[in-house]
């Protein structure tokens, strides 16, 4: 299938943990040549900045952190240490760290013209 590249395209893979979303994301956008955003690894560098710095008020720590976040230097990061995928797991499940992400991932979505995004409830980011 042959795509239009000056159109607009964007793909969000959504579903449940370990189901095929990372692999497939990859591989759409590599065929069509699409910039590819993984969700998860917000969630993973978010916990690496705790880790790192312990603030003491983890919300207006990653609100300001979050300001001017670089997705590409976030994905040249080891950030799946057995110490970040603890803690990332009790990150994940507050609700405002959750809309933290939410809020970069739209920057990111918004600056690309043609994107796959990968992540669990992935699909409600793009409303």
């Amino acid at each position: 299938m042959k795509l239009n590249n000056s159109l607009p395209l964007r793909i969000a893979c959504d579903g449940e943990s370990a189901s095929g979303k990372s692999t497939a994301a990859k591989l759409i956008s590599k065929k069509y040549k699409l910039y590819c955003m993984n969700s998860g690894l917000l969630f993973r560098f978010a916990s690496h900045l705790i880790i790192k710095h312990k603030p003491k008020k983890i919300i207006p720590f990653l609100r300001k952190k979050s300001s001017n976040l670089n997705y590409k230097h976030i994905t040249r990061l080891n950030l799946h240490t057995q110490e970040i995928s603890n803690h990332v797991a009790i990150l994940a499940k507050r609700k405002k760290v959750r809309l933290i992400i939410r809020i970069f991932q739209k920057k990111i979505i918004r600056k690309a013209h043609r994107i796959c995004c990968e992540s669990r409830d992935q699909a409600s980011t793009y409303s």
